[in-house]
């Protein structure tokens, strides 16, 4: 059941973000930022479960299953709705306001995932979540910029 609701989720962003016409983002953006959001997703899972032990998932498959998706779809394609959003706002405290409110949204949606035992925090403070999701972002705007930047110039300098 709990895959099942998960799954719905991830279609459900999946197709807010596609069914966008103004995409801000070009195909080959949508293709880097969505493989390194899947990576730091899969890096701060990977940390958080076999490092720190904060964080258990459940060996049973609905949970298993929709931790996969959750960390190769659900993240990934809030981080692109989070550039594109980012990317359509002109003043630099809108765009605060953008990089804060995907923070909260992502630090609530791992919330519920903890709360439906999708991925379990045991000690982990939500703090640190929500300033994982804040670097998250960051990062990924820091990224956009250095990759425009190179594409627009032609890949030259």
């Amino acid at each position: 059941m709990v895959f099942i609701f998960f799954l719905l989720v991830n279609a459900g962003f999946a197709f807010a973000f596609f069914s966008i016409r103004k995409k801000r983002l070009l195909p080959i953006e949508i293709f880097l930022y969505w493989c390194l959001s899947a990576i730091f997703v899969q890096n701060y899972s990977a940390i958080q479960t076999m490092n720190f032990k904060s964080s258990i998932n459940p060996n049973e498959p609905g949970p298993e299953f929709a931790h996969l998706l959750n960390r190769t779809v659900l993240y990934p394609v809030l981080g692109m709705l989070f550039l594109n959003s980012y990317c359509a706002l002109k003043s630099g405290r809108m765009k605060l306001v953008c990089i804060l409110s995907f923070a909260a949204l992502t630090t609530g949606i791992e919330w519920l995932s903890s709360v439906l035992g999708v991925f379990v925090h045991v000690w982990l403070k939500l703090w640190w979540s929500a300033a994982f999701w804040l670097i998250h972002n960051l990062l990924l705007v820091g990224i956009m910029k250095m990759f425009r930047r190179k594409l627009y110039a032609g890949g030259t300098n």
